[in-house]
């Protein structure tokens, strides 16, 4: 399993419709390519210096790397980008990885 994270920082804050519009879509979008196994994201709880959040991290799981790399050239991938790109400025960071395992202290 491998966990593709992507940090994206919004160049202004995401009403919450705004956010869970773009948010559903892109969920819509990973698990109808079946490269996707699942799709997560969570908006920045808050910031340091009291500045607005405007990060949003995402998660979505792939089987292995291959699936990761198909993904990538997914036209429906590359629509949806291009089509958010025209309405919202971001920046994003990404990162693969295996899953994570935290432990709570109890």
């Amino acid at each position: 399993m491998i966990t593709h994270t992507l940090i994206y920082r919004f160049s202004k804050p995401l009403d919450e419709g705004t956010r869970q519009r773009f948010f559903a879509e892109a969920r819509e979008v990973a698990l109808g390519t079946g490269l996707v196994r699942d799709f997560d994201h969570q908006p920045q709880l808050a910031t340091l210096d009291g500045r607005p959040p405007l990060a949003v991290i995402a998660q979505l799981a792939f089987e292995d790397l291959d699936a990761l790399r198909s993904y990538a050239t997914v036209p429906a991938v590359r629509e949806f980008i291009g089509r958010w790109k025209s309405e919202l400025s971001w920046e994003i960071d990404t990162i693969s990885h295996h899953p994570l395992r935290l432990s709570v202290p109890r």
